[in-house]
């Protein structure tokens, strides 16, 4: 009678008692009937996996449904000119998305508020560049660290000029992803970016054949007065060229 008592106990416990497993990824665009819809993940190296597509019925509505919870990063739902991104913790259930193809940066997400976060970081990023604004701030300033690390890769594609930028993100990523996938893959775009500049750097030096450090070349040039005169006139002295 206990054996199955016991038994009856950790049946409940397995099938109503834990958390779900599955997961259900479900939208109503409503200016989009009977069109093709893509779930896809966006790897940390920044390449696209389309997982699975379905269409909207006649009003627009539309279910993923998976078996297993989609493990942590970013995903995308794509319908038409419509991309919305998802910043996935693995432990979502159900994300409902609601919006139209006529105001495509204006969905409502529920169930992933990173996903919603993420969203409106890149409104924001759309609305700065049509003004010409700066948008640095908005990649620095969102709260999720892999959120940010995909919005730097996204705009900035490894552009050395932002090297500050990406060791900030990277450094903000080590506090809670440090060695992740992510984690590794910004390491390389960090490290691919000092490569660079070394180069660049070794390069401007051969052209002027001095090395950081190397006494200065003895320049001749033509000074304000209209005289010749040569850097090492002017030994002791504060020169600006």
């Amino acid at each position: 009678m206990r054996f199955s008592i016991l038994l009856g106990f950790v049946f409940f416990l397995l099938n109503c008692g834990g958390p779900s497993a599955t997961q259900e990824i479900s939208g109503s665009i409503s200016d989009a009937p009977n069109m093709n819809v893509y779930f896809d993940q966006i790897t940390p190296e920044g390449n696209t996996r389309i997982l699975t597509n379905s269409q909207t019925d006649g009003s627009g509505k539309f279910a993923f449904k998976f078996d297993e919870k989609n493990t942590e990063g970013i995903y995308r739902v794509r319908l038409g000119s419509a991309n919305v991104f998802l910043r996935l913790n693995g432990n979502e259930s159900k994300i409902d998305l609601k919006g139209t193809l006529a105001d495509k940066f204006r969905f409502e997400i529920d169930g992933s508020p990173a996903s919603l976060d993420l969203n409106n970081a890149l409104k924001n990023v759309n609305d700065a560049r049509k003004k010409r604004g700066p948008i640095d701030g908005i990649v620095l300033n969102i709260k999720d660290p892999i959120s940010a690390a995909y919005l730097a890769n996204s705009l900035y594609k490894g552009n050395a000029s932002k090297l500050n930028l990406y060791k900030a993100v990277s450094q903000k990523l080590k506090a809670t992803h440090a060695g992740s996938a992510y984690d590794v893959e910004l390491d390389k775009t960090v490290a691919n970016i000092e490569k660079t500049l070394l180069a660049q750097q070794r390069a401007n030096t051969k052209k002027y054949k001095v090395n950081v450090g190397d006494p200065a070349p003895d320049i001749v040039a033509e000074a304000p007065d209209g005289k010749v005169k040569k850097l090492s006139d002017l030994k002791g002295k504060v020169v600006l060229l």
